[in-house]
């Protein structure tokens, strides 16, 4: 009886036969760690940082498998200092647990808002006027 290939193994055979990170330096490597975790994170309904279930976002986890594997076959390894300025650097978000308990209560549909951040005094224009500077 032919045993089944595991879904991991499949995406790192498949890799293998088109490296298409093959050419990037460490540094681009790098970044592509940072904007893969960036994507494949979340922050909860209380401020705090989770992984999205790879079910939902199984691209993502297939691709973080693709950089796993050209790192293995670089025979280098991912160190915790490679991520560097993505979610992993909560210093970046100082107001998530307040942005948290703000929206806390509100049941909007998924995709019927749009949230624009900016300095409040570029943001008047753009409410009152309808034009940003």
């Amino acid at each position: 009886m032919a045993q089944m290939m595991k879904r991991h193994e499949m995406w790192r055979h498949t890799y293998r036969q088109s490296r298409y990170l093959e050419h990037a330096t460490g540094k681009e490597l790098r970044q592509r760690l940072n904007d893969l975790m960036d994507n494949m994170s979340d922050f909860t309904a209380d401020g705090k940082l989770a992984v999205k279930n790879p079910r939902e976002e199984g691209e993502w986890v297939e691709y973080f498998t693709h950089l796993l594997e050209e790192f293995a076959l670089r025979n280098e390894e991912i160190a915790p200092d490679m991520l560097g300025e993505g979610h992993f650097n909560l210093g970046r978000y100082v107001s998530i647990e307040k942005a948290s308990e703000a929206w806390k209560g509100h049941e909007l549909p998924f995709g019927s808002y749009l949230l624009k951040f900016s300095k409040l005094k570029y943001l008047r224009p753009l409410l009152n006027v309808g034009t940003c500077q």
